[in-house]
């Protein structure tokens, strides 16, 4: 059976990844379930921060998505390639993806021997798949890498220890680019750095993508830093995954209970901000994990948890689907959008979701962007769907965009968003002045006399 497909839009794709871990609890043998069901893909060139607390299994899944790991179930494809697939019964020899796939390790020091010379650091790669014709060809490469990575020449037969930690980040990150890979696994590698040469490393970083288009998988703590190189950001928390955003959208508006108390930990620079600024503290213990509670791990800690997280794993991520598939979204459980009910039923959860936040004075714009992301699924996924599938779903979409673009404008007369915000996309939204009419609202008050963004919202025809 060929391990080749025929989906080549994403260079890595990972579906329902677990890997757990025997251990011993006396005489009982149980499975410490390190990573469980995890599902993500990354692009040709794109970066995915991978953000959570210490022991929620970052590194696990950075470590077997290479192979350093034996999975224990689910698939891992690369560049349309199947490496590795439990039900298909795939696991193929890594040895000839190692030039493709690599991995900066989070300890600088303890990842480099300390027998070796830094030029022979960087030139194992190079030994073990044969990359050189000659011992002077090896010389050169391994100088140039240098040079990229901002080591001098001199310090090719220097040994690890006698460097600084921001000096051993950039040899192993040499090492890693010996092989020209397209995907490197990024383990924290600049946890351990000081805040200046913390920035000297990242910018490296993005520098190095931008020339040789890397993909990255780039686990950290420090959020500030995730947001900055990233472009999506997922949360881990005891080895599932509870949230994958784009980066700014994650961090301005977090949607999981435990994605929001995360980014209330940040420190914020500005003291005023700060002092207005209210810290989620979370309830309980977290919970074992060779005792997992069931449905969703997070339910023993969260105040919003009801019997139904009992049952079922509210993860917020997505697969986009165009042709129907399961999809695990901003709006509700793991479902599968196959029908105009059922994308309706979303829809509507959507407008809801904008009223409930309008209520709470949270100021968010409605956008056809917005419910794509709270669906968990593309603007083309939606354009496919609308165009593809006319009827039901065309008429479902354009109710969808007016009910969106009378909401905004209701918000922008209140005076909670710019005008200019909803102005500039009025002409895309046909049937906008239909809808308008069915809110009992006199346009022409001033904003001081109109009613509240709540009262709006209880106002505001949720007819899909």
């Amino acid at each position: 059976m060929s391990n080749e497909t025929n989906n080549n839009e994403y260079l890595l794709k990972v579906d329902h990844l677990k890997q757990y871990f025997p251990v011993h609890d006396g005489f009982k043998k149980m499975e410490l379930k390190a990573v469980d069901d995890v599902s993500f893909a990354i692009k040709p060139g794109e970066t995915l921060g991978l953000v959570g607390e210490s022991g929620c299994g970052k590194t696990t899944v950075g470590r077997t998505l290479l192979r350093l790991y034996q999975p224990t179930a689910g698939r891992i494809e690369f560049d349309g390639n199947v490496l590795f697939d439990s039900e298909e019964k795939i696991d193929v020899n890594m040895h000839p993806y190692r030039k493709q796939m690599q991995m900066v390790f989070q300890d600088p020091y303890s990842s480099l021997n300390p027998r070796m010379t830094v030029e022979d650091i960087i030139g194992e790669p190079l030994d073990v798949h044969k990359l050189y014709n000659s011992r002077k060809e090896r010389h050169e490469m391994i100088m140039d890498l240098m040079e990229t990575v901002g080591l001098n020449a001199d310090h090719a037969t220097r040994y690890a220890h006698e460097f600084s930690g921001g000096q051993r980040q950039r040899i192993g990150i040499a090492r890693a680019l010996a092989v020209d890979p397209k995907f490197i696994v990024c383990d924290e590698p600049v946890s351990a750095l000081d805040v200046s040469i913390q920035a000297q490393v990242v910018n490296m970083f993005e520098d190095l993508q931008k020339e040789r288009g890397l993909s990255y998988l780039f686990i950290a703590h420090d959020l500030l830093v995730v947001q900055h190189i990233s472009d999506r950001i997922a949360v881990m928390y005891l080895g599932h995954m509870m949230e994958l955003a784009d980066a700014d959208e994650l961090m301005d508006n977090p949607i999981h209970p435990y994605t929001q108390s995360l980014l209330s930990a940040v420190p914020i620079p500005d003291p005023e901000t700060a002092r207005h600024s209210k810290r989620i503290v979370l309830e309980g213990d977290v919970p074992s994990p060779l005792r997992m509670p069931s449905g969703c791990p997070f339910r023993s800690r969260c105040k919003y948890a009801t019997e139904q997280c009992a049952a079922d794993v509210r993860s917020l991520q997505t697969e986009e689907t165009p042709e129907g598939g399961e999809v695990q979204n901003k709006g509700g459980r793991p479902r599968k959008l196959e029908t105009v009910e059922e994308f309706t039923e979303v829809a509507e959860k959507y407008i809801l979701y904008i009223k409930d936040r309008a209520a709470e004075g949270v100021r968010l714009v409605p956008d056809v962007e917005g419910f794509c992301s709270f669906a968990g699924i593309s603007r083309e996924t939606l354009n496919n769907w609308e165009t593809a599938r006319p009827g039901a779903y065309s008429d479902t979409i354009k109710r969808l965009k007016t009910s969106i673009a009378a909401f905004k404008k209701q918000l922008a007369f209140a005076g909670k968003i710019p005008p200019i915000v909803f102005a500039t996309d009025m002409n895309n939204n046909h049937g906008y002045t239909q809808a308008a009419q069915k809110i009992d609202l006199n346009v022409g008050k001033q904003a001081a006399e109109l009613p509240t963004a709540a009262e709006i919202a209880q106002r505001l025809p949720v007819e899909m």
